[in-house]
């Protein structure tokens, strides 16, 4: 087979020497060099074809905004703020355990649902924000369970994963 030589730098050489025994440096300069040669290719294309991609791409562009603002429900914006507490470690170890055994409750309670919006505390503004955004009452009891139960599947889910790694 015939070689070729290519330059590399000191400073990349020290990566090539190091994973030399794992990976395949032929293979992978030739999976590289296939994908630029069909890049190359398709902006040689066709003005007729430059032009129906340009289309394309001026259209997603236009129509991005809309799909990026897809509505969420409330119980969706609970779940990820319950999914984000846990995450970034805002629940306490004693109240996460509690968080998560209400999973599976069929009604919160008031003494649930406080336990859940003072876990929740700064975030109360977003909140807010977000049920006058979507003219969403936040005195109905519906609308109150639909959070919290949001809330409490987000925190009981993100908690699985992190248990998983334990």
């Amino acid at each position: 087979m015939p070689k070729l030589a290519i330059y590399i730098p000191k400073k990349e050489m020290k990566l090539i020497d190091k994973w030399r025994k794992r990976l395949n440096y032929s293979q992978i300069f030739m999976q590289a060099l296939q994908k630029e040669i069909e890049r190359i290719g398709r902006s040689a294309d066709s003005s007729v074809v430059q032009e129906h991609d340009r289309r394309i791409a001026d259209a997603a562009d236009y129509y991005r905004p809309c799909v990026a603002r897809e509505p969420v429900s409330l119980g969706q914006f609970a779940y990820e703020m319950g999914w984000n507490h846990v995450m970034n470690c805002q629940i306490a170890r004693d109240q996460l355990h509690v968080l998560v055994a209400l999973e599976g409750s069929e009604e919160l309670t008031p003494a649930q649902f406080r336990l859940i919006k003072h876990e929740v505390g700064a975030d109360l503004t977003q909140v807010d924000q977000f049920m006058e955004e979507n003219a969403i009452n936040a005195r109905s009891q519906i609308v109150r369970e639909e959070f919290g139960r949001g809330y409490v599947h987000g925190v009981a889910e993100a908690w699985r994963k992190v248990a998983a790694l334990m």
